[in-house]
């Protein structure tokens, strides 16, 4: 694997839902990047990748805390069947490095103020250290990369923008690496 030194930054919104307590779907998957060509000597990996919701919601209703827990994955996860907590927790368990589609991962905590007539949201730390993900620096995309999101809140379900900035370095594979980066992005845990 060969470094060309070219920089491909990704940047978008989406919106999301953050859920009340009682709700237990509501989570997204949003395709942040598509390469679909015969040439599979290109790849790319992840230098930096930072997620955020947006500040105001006017959502009123208290003081409250949100969860936020991100992952970027190179294939699509399984499906919340939502319904439960338990189907919940295994769906969630996929935004771990246990799973081998998942290159990167991120949890926020987050406090919502009410303010009467402005409503926001603010951050417990800094927001470089708690917008950025933990990636990691070795995997290579072949092909597709998502956003997944889940969000609660202790308060009613709010729907929000959810913003991204990541930036891709890109490599040259030789066919051995291509094949075995390509499995290695829709390999699950073997467990699952």
């Amino acid at each position: 694997m060969k470094k060309t030194g070219k920089i491909l930054t990704l940047r978008g919104a989406n919106q999301v839902a953050l859920n009340s307590p009682t709700e237990f779907g509501g989570e997204s998957e949003i395709h942040i990047f598509d390469y679909s060509s015969f040439d599979q000597t290109r790849g790319w990996i992840v230098r930096d990748a930072f997620a955020w919701i947006d500040m105001i919601d006017a959502t009123g209703g208290g003081d409250t805390r949100v969860g936020l827990q991100m992952c970027l994955s190179t294939d699509v996860l399984n499906a919340n069947k939502a319904g439960s907590f338990t189907r919940l927790i295994e769906y969630l368990a996929q935004y771990s490095p246990q799973d081998n589609r998942t290159i990167a991962w991120n949890f926020q905590d987050l406090l919502r103020r009410d303010a009467t007539n402005k409503d926001f949201v603010i951050g417990q730390s800094a927001f470089v250290p708690s917008s950025h993900f933990l990636h990691d620096r070795s995997r290579v995309i072949t092909r597709d990369m998502y956003l997944n999101f889940y969000g609660t809140t202790e308060s009613t379900q709010v729907d929000q923008t959810l913003h991204w900035y990541i930036e891709l370095e890109e490599v040259v594979l030789n066919p051995t690496e291509s094949v075995m980066q390509q499995i290695k992005g829709i390999a699950q845990n073997v467990d699952n």
